[in-house]
């Protein structure tokens, strides 16, 4: 994807306007950036697939530098600085990108080198109405589902978001409770929260199971709860229950690869499921996912316990995580090239933004080695990056794959 800079038409012409001696035209400018808003989106001649986006900042006499930190745009700041324009109060730079692209964005003030996160002063553009907020989170203050709590968004005009991540009134609402789980294994108490779906004491099969990590962040800011809510009332997948698992006090040393936070999904959070809820004991109708750290543990869960996990919902699972000291060696593609075929289906996906190298490879390879081995998998390269606010756009169509009637 061509992430360069490009020459956005309304940018040049407004040059060609300040040179030729027209002094109001960068006051029109502004005048027409507080009523349309931004960042500012102009078509391509000639090319459907692809837009002009263009932010821009009003300089009030403080900024040295200034530059544009989000996945569609660029997370290297140094390489994402605005240019001024002329002698005036415009920085500004234009990127050619997909037209169905959706991304979140802040932009940093005045960094100096070498500054950490923490210390950079960020803001939110004040010409985009459009902020993601994080909720807050009583036991992890100041821990956000996204970089900030608040950031900016753009949604580009052939952006097409999960159908069913938006609630819907005629759609009957499932319960949600909070509880704690005291894990023997684990040697502690976990946070959790139990869904159930609308109408569960009237129903009398058993229900399928869903386990998600990172509990919190698909509960809010994926929205993983509406989403089900939805699908089970129109009748996409079967009504089922879902546990999520929250992993906010230990994240890493419980998701990398940690075999004894996968006994405990496996040997305790399910079978205490099943006697809190009516659970089918048949795997295939268990379902373990996760994004990310989570997305490659929910792969390893089901390889180590496939009489417990039938379907691995992975959302840019980290596979290439393993032996180095980099994290990179893919452990757990490997420990699927040398098993026999297990019965789970796998549903994979990864963001148009977050196609480093080595993250790439490995799920490139996994899909290969499930393929060749007749697992039943799908994989989706989506428009959207790395983030649980980008794991809305393909769980529906992972639940869907994995699920469905």
């Amino acid at each position: 994807m061509d992430m360069k800079s490009a020459v956005s038409p309304k940018i040049k012409g407004l040059m060609e306007a300040i040179s030729a001696g027209d002094c109001k035209a960068i006051d029109g400018f502004w005048k027409a950036v507080e009523e349309n808003g931004t960042p500012i989106v102009e078509e391509i001649p000639g090319d459907s697939e692809h837009v002009l986006v263009t932010v821009v900042w009003k300089d009030a006499g403080d900024i040295e530098t200034i530059a544009v930190f989000g996945e569609m745009f660029g997370m290297n700041t140094d390489e994402e600085k605005l240019e001024k324009l002329l002698d005036t109060n415009l920085w500004y730079k234009t990127y050619k990108l997909p037209a169905n692209g959706r991304s979140l964005y802040v932009f940093f003030i005045n960094e100096q080198p070498g500054a950490e996160l923490a210390d950079i002063e960020h803001k939110l553009d004040p010409f985009n109405p459009h902020i993601v907020t994080c909720v807050d989170d009583e036991e992890n203050p100041g821990d956000y589902c996204i970089l900030f709590k608040q950031e900016s968004m753009i949604e580009l005009p052939k952006f097409k978001n999960n159908p069913y991540v938006q609630e819907k009134a005629e759609a009957a609402k499932g319960s949600i409770e909070q509880l704690r789980f005291g894990s023997k294994i684990l040697d502690k108490s976990k946070r959790i929260w139990l869904y159930k779906p609308a109408n569960y004491d009237e129903l009398q099969q058993p229900y399928g199971l869903a386990i998600f990590m990172d509990g919190f962040e698909y509960l809010y800011e994926t929205k993983a709860a509406v989403v089900l809510d939805n699908m089970i009332a129109e009748g996409v997948i079967p009504p089922m229950a879902a546990v999520f698992v929250d992993n906010r006090d230990n994240r890493i040393e419980e998701l990398r690869l940690n075999t004894v936070f996968i006994d405990f999904l496996a040997k305790e959070l399910v079978p205490w499921a099943k006697e809190k809820c009516k659970i089918s004991d048949d795997s295939q109708h268990t379902l373990v996912g996760g994004f990310s750290a989570g997305g490659v543990t929910a792969a390893y869960a089901a390889l180590l316990y496939p009489e417990v996990f039938g379907k691995v919902l992975s959302q840019s699972g980290a596979f290439y995580w393993g032996y180095n000291d980099d994290m990179t060696g893919s452990v757990v593609v490997d420990k699927y090239e040398q098993a026999g075929r297990q019965p789970i289906d796998i549903y994979m996906a990864l963001g148009e933004f977050e196609k480093f190298d080595h993250h790439l490879n490995a799920a490139n390879r996994l899909y290969k080695i499930l393929t060749e081995k007749g697992y039943g998998v799908k994989y989706e390269e989506f428009m959207g990056g790395h983030t649980s606010f980008d794991c809305q756009i393909t769980l529906a169509e992972g639940l869907e794959f994995l699920l469905g009637k």
